[in-house]
C-alpha cells in the first residue's frame, strides 16, 4: 500500500488533464461552457468563476461536470502563493497540463506566470472531482433554494469545508443555485450582498 501523503504536482496534473479531457474543457468549447461564459457576462466582470457540480445517487455527492474561470477583474491586486516553493509547485503542475495535454512542455506565453489564489482553487476544484452535500452546495441542491454566503458567514457555516476553503483562497462571496440534476457554483472576491443573480441568471 502506497503511503498517504499530499498529492504530487505530478498525480494532481494527470488527475486534472483527465478531468479537462473529459469534459472537453481543452481545446473545444462544450455547449456547457459556452453557456457559463454567457452566464458570467451577463453576471458582469465580478464573478471569477463558474462549476457545475452534478449530482450522483450512486455516490450522494456533487461531482465535477465543468466548469468556466473568468478571471479577476484587477489582476494587480490578486493574491499569489505566499512563497516561492508553492509558486514553484502550481507552475509545475500547470507545466505537466500542459504537456498531457498539448503534448509540449512549453508553457504559452500567458501561462508563464505567477498563478494566483484563485486560479490554483479553481484548478484544485477539478482535482478534487466531487464536494459532498452536507454544505451549502447540498442545502441549494436539496432545498431548491439559491444560497447565498458573503464575508463572515462564509467562515460561520462548520458544516461547509468548502466554503472555508474558498475565504482562504481570497473569496468573499459564493452563490449556490439548483439547477438540472446539480448545482451552479459561482464565487467573486469582495464582499456583495446583492442576490439579483438568482433572477438575472438562471
Amino acid at each position: 500500500m502506497e503511503a498517504s501523503g499530499l498529492p504530487t504536482a505530478e498525480s494532481t496534473a494527470s488527475r486534472i488533464s483527465r478531468l479537462l479531457r473529459q469534459s472537453h474543457f481543452i481545446p473545444d468549447r462544450s455547449p456547457l461552457q459556452r453557456w457559463f461564459e454567457t452566464l458570467l457576462e451577463r453576471a458582469g466582470e465580478r464573478w471569477v468563476y463558474a462549476i457545475y457540480w452534478e449530482y450522483s445517487s450512486a455516490t450522494s455527492l456533487l461531482c465535477w461536470r465543468d466548469g468556466c474561470f473568468h478571471g479577476e477583474e484587477d489582476n494587480g491586486k490578486a493574491r499569489k502563493a505566499t512563497s516561492s516553493e508553492e509558486q514553484d509547485q502550481r507552475n509545475s503542475v500547470f507545466r505537466l497540463i500542459n504537456s498531457l495535454i498539448l503534448g509540449t512542455s512549453a508553457i504559452p506565453d500567458d501561462l508563464d506566470q505567477d498563478i494566483t489564489d484563485t486560479e490554483w482553487f479553481f484548478f484544485l476544484s477539478i482535482a478534487h472531482n466531487s464536494v459532498n452535500t452536507s454544505g451549502l452546495l447540498g442545502q441549494a441542491f436539496f432545498t431548491l433554494n439559491p444560497v447565498w454566503a458573503t464575508g463572515p458567514e462564509l467562515l460561520s457555516e462548520p458544516a461547509c469545508q468548502r466554503a472555508r476553503r474558498l475565504h482562504e483562497f481570497g473569496f468573499q462571496t459564493m452563490v449556490c443555485i439548483q439547477w438540472q440534476n446539480g448545482i451552479v457554483e459561482l464565487a467573486f472576491t469582495d464582499v456583495d450582498n446583492t442576490e439579483r443573480i438568482e433572477t438575472n441568471l438562471l
